[in-house]
C-alpha cells in the first residue's frame, strides 16, 4: 500500500493554515492538553483512553490501517467520538435563557415566541415527550429490575449460567404490569418513555429501602438481644456480690468469725506444708520411674548392640555362604558340562565297540570260509597253495588279534568311563 503524499503534506498545509481555528484544531499533539489527548486514545493512561481502545482497534484492523495511522481526520474522528462519549457519560444539563421583557417592563410575545421557534425547544420537548428517549441494555435492565418480582430472581439467580435475555426481560415486564405501550423492546435495548425509568427507581428504592430496614431492625434486634443477656448476666453477678457482702457484714461482729480469721492463715500453712509433702512424694516417686526408666534404656541399648553384632555376623556369613554358592554353582556347571561331554564320548565308544564285534565277526566268518576253501580245493601246485593259505591263517589270526585287543582297550575305557559316571553322580 503506497501513501498519498496529498495526505501527508495535508496536515502540515493545516497546520499553517492561516485560519485561526483550523490552525488550533490540527496543531501538534505536544501543544494539546493531556486531556484532549487522552480522548482520542493515543495518549495517556486515564481511564478514557482506555474506553477508546476498542475504537481504536476496530479503526486500525483493516487493510489501510498503514494509511489510517497517519490519518489527522482519523484523529479528528476519534478525538471527537471520545469527547462526545465524555459528555454522554456525563449526562449534562442545559439551561436555556428566555428573554421576554420589554424595555418598559411587559411581556413581549412575539420575541418570546420567536425565540422558543429559532431554539427548537418545543419540538424538542414533543419528540421527548413521544418518543423513547430513555433506555437500558437487556442484561442491565433484568439485573437492575428484577428484584421487583421474586419469581424472576429465583428463576434467574444463577450466575454461572447464560440466560436469554430478552425472554427474562419480556417475564419481568409482564410480571411488573406496565403498560405495553411505554416500554418497547429492541434487539439489544429497553426502550422507555419519559418517566417509566423513573418509576421503576423510585419501587426499586422503595423496595431495597424496606429490605435495608428490615436488616437493619434485624441487627439492632440482635445486638439488642445481646446487651440484654449481658446486662442480665452484669445484674445476677452484681446480685451475687451485694448477697455475699450482706452475708459477711452480717457475721463479722461475731466471734467465731474472728477466731477464724486468726486460725485460717495457720490453716493454709498446714495445707501448704501437706501440698509440699505430697508434691515431695510425687517427686520422689517421679525419680523412681525416671531410674527404672533409665536401666531399661541402658538395658535396651546393649541389648541393640548386640543384636547389632550378631546381624553384622550373620551378615558376613550370609556373604560367604553367597561366595561358597556361587563357587559350588560354578563348579557344578563345569561338572554338568564334563558329564555331558564323557557321556558324548561313551556313546562314541560304544557305537566303536559295536562295529568292531561287527568286524570281527565278519573276519571269523571269512576266516572259516577260507579254511573251507582251502581243504575243499585240490591243485598241482599245492605246496605253494599251502604256503599260500599259511600266510592268509596269519595275517587273518593277527588282525582277529589286533582286532581283540582293540576291543579289549575299548572294553576297559568304557569301564573307567562307566565308574567316573558313577562317582559324578554320587
Amino acid at each position: 500500500i503506497q501513501n498519498n503524499p496529498s495526505s501527508l503534506n495535508a496536515v502540515t498545509l493545516l497546520q499553517n493554515s492561516t485560519v485561526g481555528v483550523v490552525k488550533a484544531l490540527f496543531s501538534p499533539r505536544s501543544l494539546v492538553p493531556p486531556l484532549c489527548q487522552g480522548l482520542g486514545g493515543f495518549e495517556g493512561s486515564s481511564q478514557r483512553s482506555l474506553q477508546r481502545s476498542g475504537t481504536i482497534r476496530k479503526t486500525f484492523s483493516g487493510g489501510m490501517a498503514a494509511v489510517r495511522r497517519h490519518s489527522a481526520a482519523i484523529a479528528v474522528k476519534l478525538q471527537a467520538d471520545a469527547l462526545l462519549n465524555l459528555i454522554r457519560r456525563a449526562r449534562p444539563v442545559f439551561l436555556q435563557c428566555v428573554k421576554a421583557q420589554t424595555d418598559a417592563g411587559g411581556l413581549d410575545m412575539r420575541a418570546l415566541r420567536a425565540q422558543l421557534q429559532s431554539t427548537q425547544i418545543l419540538s424538542a420537548l414533543q419528540l421527548y415527550r413521544t418518543g423513547y428517549p430513555e433506555h437500558m441494555l437487556l442484561g442491565d435492565f433484568r439485573c437492575r429490575f428484577q428484584a421487583l418480582s421474586p419469581v424472576i430472581v429465583k428463576r434467574y439467580a444463577s450466575v454461572f449460567v447464560a440466560h436469554d435475555e430478552r425472554k427474562a426481560v419480556e417475564e419481568l415486564l409482564v410480571e411488573l404490569d406496565l403498560d405495553k405501550k411505554s416500554i418497547v423492546l429492541g434487539p439489544s435495548r429497553v426502550l422507555m418513555r419519559r418517566g417509566v425509568l423513573q418509576s421503576l427507581e423510585k419501587l426499586r428504592d422503595q423496595l431495597v429501602s424496606g429490605w435495608l430496614l428490615h436488616f437493619q431492625a434485624s441487627c439492632r434486634g440482635h445486638l439488642a438481644r445481646q446487651k440484654y443477656r449481658k446486662l442480665k448476666v452484669q445484674q445476677m453477678a452484681v446480685s451475687c456480690v451485694q448477697r455475699n457482702l450482706r452475708a459477711l457484714r452480717g457475721v463479722s461482729r461475731w466471734c467465731w468469725w474472728k477466731l477464724f480469721c486468726r486460725v485460717r492463715p495457720l490453716l493454709n500453712v498446714n495445707m501448704d506444708n501437706q501440698r509440699l509433702r505430697a508434691k515431695e512424694d510425687e517427686l520422689s516417686v517421679l525419680r523412681r520411674k525416671l531410674e527404672k526408666s533409665e536401666k531399661e534404656r541402658n538395658d535396651l541399648r546393649q541389648t541393640t548392640d548386640r543384636l547389632e553384632t550378631k546381624v553384622t555376623a550373620v551378615t558376613c556369613e550370609l556373604s560367604d555362604e553367597r561366595f561358597r554358592g556361587d563357587a559350588v554353582g560354578q563348579a557344578l556347571d563345569v561338572e554338568r558340562a564334563e558329564r555331558l561331554r564323557l557321556c558324548r564320548e561313551n556313546k562314541e565308544l560304544q557305537t566303536r565297540v559295536d562295529q568292531c564285534k561287527v568286524a570281527m565277526e565278519t573276519l571269523e566268518k571269512q576266516l572259516e570260509a577260507e579254511k573251507q576253501k582251502a581243504l575243499a580245493t585240490e591243485s598241482p601246485a599245492r605246496p605253494a597253495t599251502d604256503k599260500e593259505l599259511a600266510v592268509q591263517l596269519e595275517c587273518s589270526q593277527t588282525e582277529v588279534e589286533f582286532v581283540r585287543r582293540r576291543l579289549k582297550q575299548t572294553e576297559e575305557k568304557l569301564e573307567a568311563e562307566r565308574q567316573a559316571q558313577q562317582q559324578l553322580d554320587t
